[in-house]
């Protein structure tokens, strides 16, 4: 009469194997294994994705560039185009428990200069994006 084989589902033997010092190392082996794998399938479909990309010259006429009023979108990155030094945080003040002061970033409104800066700087900033060649996204 035939025994049928007795493995579990992850492909090791069953607990009375291993005792052994083979057991022991098939089944060591099997879960590293497994360790390994899993990250390299939990990225193999994963798209960077970028929420803030630096308007650079060439950016106006790409043919992933929209404008919206103000709103600039690359719709390659799906990502907001911002210029240089713009990005100013808004900051709300909130007192914990012990009578201490916190601030806590609560919006950042992206038309606003961060710094009193100067458009010509902005704009030699501009021309620097990327060593002034055009993103690798960039078509026309």
């Amino acid at each position: 009469m035939y025994r049928k084989a007795n493995f579990r589902s992850d492909g090791v033997e069953p607990d009375h194997k291993l005792g052994s010092k083979e057991g022991m190392s098939k089944s060591l082996l099997t879960v590293i294994e497994n360790e390994r794998r899993q990250p390299l399938e939990l990225f193999k479909n994963y798209k960077t994705s970028r929420e803030i990309v630096w308007l650079s010259p060439f950016c106006s006429t790409c043919k992933y560039f929209k404008a919206h009023g103000s709103r600039l979108r690359c719709e390659y990155n799906e990502a907001k185009l911002i210029k240089p030094f713009f990005g100013k945080v808004e900051w709300t003040v909130l007192i914990n428990s012990d009578g201490t002061e916190e601030q806590i970033p609560t919006n950042i409104d992206w038309d606003a200069k961060r710094i009193d800066v100067d458009d010509l700087l902005i704009e030699r900033a501009m021309a620097n994006i990327n060593l002034g060649k055009p993103y690798p996204c960039f078509r026309i």
